[in-house]
């Protein structure tokens, strides 16, 4: 189980979160900034789950 949280550089108080569970190969990605997305993609990818 692992949980990433990224903020909006541009709004500190915005923040993103990322859930996941290696085990099972799956992720959630929260509140994600239209400009982030290529970030919560790359994460996923390095831990090895998938964004559902």
């Amino acid at each position: 189980m692992f949980l990433l949280q990224r903020s909006v550089p541009s709004d500190p108080s915005s923040l993103s979160y990322l859930y996941g569970c290696g085990g099972k190969g799956k992720a959630i990605a929260v509140d994600v900034h239209i400009d982030d997305i290529d970030w919560f993609l790359e994460q996923a990818k390095i831990k090895g789950v998938e964004i559902n």
